[in-house]
């Protein structure tokens, strides 16, 4: 028998699934409601790679030959050896198993929460630090341009602001974005430039921090210089092929006094 579960009810549900201690029922409801919540697999496949490193979490240790020595003489000692106690490990599976959803979910979150933990710093050194070289690699790029434009918010996005610098004759650019929300997980910000043919170029994919700003290199086709048209707009997360949400800001050349040193 399947269950019908609610979006907040599945994500409670996902450490416990994530550690394989709910019932068949619950079980089955979590699997047949992802379906349902395509955010929360993304969110369940985070648990499953946390979950995968238990068993490595704790540093393995081989036993001294004078312990196998000593449990044999234990054991020759005793006619009939006693029920072996089960571990911590055993009596915490036994508790996720036959106990109400309440300890279970308590259980699996303090797992997690350890392996998390210990875990934490190298699941976010990367990325903090992939971001800190490309800010810099930006700040470069802008250092060194001699040319700029200056993106304005859309009546929509009254207060964002970008500015892209650039050398004449190159493709690559930097823009410093500001005063521009950051979106959730299922949207991003894209990056448009017009050339003087009218094709529009893809620029990229973006989203801010909490202060609303980020720093991005631009790639461009062809020299930076060349573009009579710089746009952002509000996409799907991976992005699209033209424009399909609104505009959050523009720049075009025919309305502007053009670049500016």
């Amino acid at each position: 028998m399947s269950m019908v579960l609610t979006r907040d009810e599945v994500k409670e549900l996902l450490p416990a699934y994530a550690l394989g201690s709910l019932d068949a029922d619950e079980r089955v409801g979590v699997e047949q409601s992802l379906a349902r919540y395509p955010d929360l697999a993304a969110e369940l496949a985070g648990y499953d790679e946390v979950t995968s490193s238990l068993a490595t979490a704790v540093l393995q240790r081989i036993p001294p030959p004078a312990l196998k020595l000593a449990v044999l003489a234990a054991a020759h000692k005793q006619p009939e050896p006693s029920k072996p106690q089960p571990t911590w490990w055993e009596r915490l599976l036994d508790i996720l198993r036959t106990g109400g959803l309440a300890p279970r979910l308590a259980f699996a979150t303090l797992a997690l929460g350890l392996v998390l933990g210990i875990g934490y710093l190298a699941f976010q050194l990367p990325s903090t630090v992939a971001q800190l070289v490309e800010q810099q690699q930006v700040k470069d790029l802008m250092a060194q341009g001699t040319d700029a434009v200056h993106l304005k918010g859309t009546t929509s996005y009254p207060k964002a602001w970008a500015l892209i610098k650039y050398k004449k004759g190159e493709q690559v650019a930097g823009m410093w974005v500001g005063d521009l929300a950051p979106l959730a997980r299922a949207q991003t910000y894209q990056l448009w430039m017009v050339d003087n043919t009218g094709k529009r170029w893809d620029g990229g994919v973006f989203n801010t921090s909490g202060k609303g700003e980020r720093y991005v290199i631009v790639h461009c086709p062809l020299p930076v210089d060349s573009m009579v048209r710089f746009g952002v707009s509000v996409e799907p997360a991976a992005g699209s092929a033209t424009p399909t949400g609104p505009g959050v800001m523009r720049w075009d050349r025919a309305n502007s006094a053009g670049t500016s040193s």
